[in-house]
């Protein structure tokens, strides 16, 4: 006679319940696309926290919202973006990490694959990005 101890034990996969922070990233970038397509380099500037750690992708290293705003107003008139694949884990109920393909097309419709790397971070009430990483895909 077999008993349920004796059966043999199956692993049951279950899908991975989705994290809350893609959806928090998702709603935070795409408010990024809306005044970045807009040139609106106020608004841009107003999602980074005040002490982010910033890298575009040109350099210097930045630091400060201030440098965000000054980066975001040198970039060439009818340059818009497209984001896709965002993927992101919240690391406290606070803080969200996450990453996203990103393609620049510029004026003359040349495309600028980019890969996009963000840390956000709920200070009273309100999301904002911490650090920012960009770096050009070959």
């Amino acid at each position: 006679m077999t008993t349920s101890s004796d059966a043999p034990k199956t692993e049951q996969r279950t899908s991975p319940t989705p994290d809350p922070g893609s959806d928090i990233l998702r709603a935070l970038l795409g408010l990024w696309q809306a005044a970045f397509d807009n040139h609106d380099a106020e608004a841009i500037a107003a999602l980074f926290a005040p002490d982010v750690l910033f890298q575009g992708l040109t350099p210097p290293l930045r630091s400060g919202r201030d440098a965000v705003l000054d980066y975001y107003r040198n970039v060439p008139p009818g340059t818009t973006v497209l984001i896709s694949n965002i993927e992101a884990i919240s690391l406290t109920p606070e803080i969200v990490s996450g990453h996203a393909q990103v393609t620049f097309i510029e004026a003359d419709r040349r495309q600028r694959p980019v890969c996009l790397s963000i840390t956000a971070q709920n200070s009273t009430g309100q999301w904002q990005i911490k650090s920012y990483h960009a770096s050009g895909v070959a």
